[in-house]
């Protein structure tokens, strides 16, 4: 079993419940965490390799690439630090594309919705005659 990191899982999920609420934002806040073994860069790191990799977690404002979050618990060389810290924010990016992919179609399926609802809406109180008989 596969457990994501919490903070950037709350985050995440936090800016999606905003959007949804209606609540206007500058930008979307997108979290997500990064390590490094050896000399690879790795994105998305489960419990057990953020306690056992130099990691760090990063949540950006991708349009304005705003940093407002970092957080790291570990020690890391600052000439790495800056390579993973540029990864993070590109992989910020592209997570940013997906949740507006994610919010774009529900708010097309809350569209469809309200728009099916005020179809059966307009035919059901005037018993099926339309809105210009006299009843």
């Amino acid at each position: 079993m596969r457990f994501i990191g919490v903070l950037q899982a709350a985050i995440n999920a936090t800016t999606l419940a905003l959007i949804d609420a209606g609540i206007a934002l500058f930008d979307y806040v997108v979290a997500v965490s990064a390590g490094l073994h050896s000399t690879s860069i790795l994105l998305d790191l489960t419990n057990t390799e953020e306690s056992d990799l130099p990691h760090l977690t990063v949540a950006v404002m991708p349009r304005s690439g705003k940093v407002t979050l970092l957080n790291m618990e570990s020690r890391l060389h600052v000439t790495r630090f800056e390579d993973v810290l540029k990864v993070a924010g590109q992989a910020a990016e592209v997570l940013r594309e997906e949740m507006g992919s994610a919010v774009r179609r529900r708010s097309k399926g809350l569209i469809n919705a309200m728009e099916s609802a005020e179809g059966a809406q307009g035919t059901t109180g005037t018993g099926g005659y339309g809105d210009d008989m006299d009843l």
